[in-house]
């Protein structure tokens, strides 16, 4: 009877495991399923991708192209403007020089009215007194 108990036990724990793995085999199938599901949807979200990689592939050269254009141009723009400025560079030197030269010749004028000063004094009153004379004699000839 010991043995037919036994027996009756194996039989039952025997069935359990094979329930319990039938459950989850069942459980791994459907994992399986839905990660086979997920890779197909990302697989077609990878194509797609991939043709609008191969559809922006021109747009983007073109764009490329014509940065490169535009760099170019800036470039030569950046090179006259540079020139420009050098040369104008020259015609303030040029200005400056000139300033400082009105600047001593002024200098000068003004040293030697200083020094002379008595001379030009005299001269503007003996001017201003042959003008007086002037104006009389006219004025005589006149009445």
């Amino acid at each position: 009877m010991i043995y037919q108990i036994c027996a009756g036990v194996a039989t039952i724990s025997f069935l359990l495991l094979v329930i319990y793995i039938i459950r989850t085999l069942i459980t791994m199938n459907r994992t399986l399923r839905s990660a086979s599901s997920s890779l197909e949807e990302a697989t077609s979200s990878l194509q797609t991708i991939q043709k609008t990689i191969q559809d922006l592939q021109p747009q983007v050269q073109a764009v490329l192209t014509e940065t490169e254009k535009a760099l170019h141009g800036a470039n030569e723009l950046v090179a006259d403007v540079q020139h420009k400025a050098a040369q104008t560079q020259e015609v303030f030197d040029n200005i400056q020089n000139l300033g400082k030269s009105i600047d001593r010749v002024s200098h000068t004028i003004v040293e030697s009215v200083q020094s002379h000063r008595g001379t030009i004094g005299s001269a503007v009153s003996y001017m201003g007194l042959g003008l007086e004379l002037v104006r009389k004699w006219k004025n005589r000839n006149q009445s």
